[in-house]
């Protein structure tokens, strides 16, 4: 489901980038720059939260397709990372292919901490375990951070 969702998110993000011409543009540098800041608070746990389609998801759990379902509703979950994914694509590509690559690159790197934690989800997490999760939160909003305070350089140079 989360592939589904990720894919899809990949290949509309760069269809709409190409119809409407919003690759390269001021609003995808100043939207990543907003979302890289909110993605280093987030990581410093300064109160933002996400929305999650998840929670509206109440019956159905002994489904045999639940599972599938869930998974596709956790992919649209809208966070930090998501929104900052989406500018991110947006601002450096309106290529279909390079939209879906990312998004696919992106489900790949997400499923390295969503496969363990949804397999020990209901033990007890160690404290390093979500002091690493934040600093990861931390580091890659100061990279994207870095590449819209770059792209606004090109811009206003």
């Amino acid at each position: 489901g989360r592939l589904v969702a990720y894919a899809s998110t990949g290949l509309i993000t760069g269809l709409a980038a190409t119809r409407l011409g919003l690759t390269g543009t001021r609003m995808g540098v100043y939207a990543m720059l907003a979302l890289s800041l909110l993605m280093i608070a987030y990581g410093l746990g300064a109160g933002v939260r996400h929305f999650s389609f998840c929670r509206l998801l109440t019956r159905g759990v002994e489904k045999p397709y639940f599972p599938y379902i869930l998974g596709l509703l956790t992919g649209f979950s809208v966070c930090p990372p998501f929104l900052l994914a989406l500018s991110y694509v947006m601002e450096k590509s309106a290529d279909v292919t390079f939209a879906l690559a990312f998004f696919l690159s992106f489900f790949c790197a997400t499923s390295l901490y969503v496969l363990p934690v949804g397999l020990i989800g209901h033990l007890p997490r160690p404290e390093w375990m979500n002091l690493a999760s934040r600093l990861a939160a931390v580091a890659a909003g100061f990279f994207f951070l870095s590449q819209a305070v770059f792209s606004l350089v090109d811009i206003w140079t």
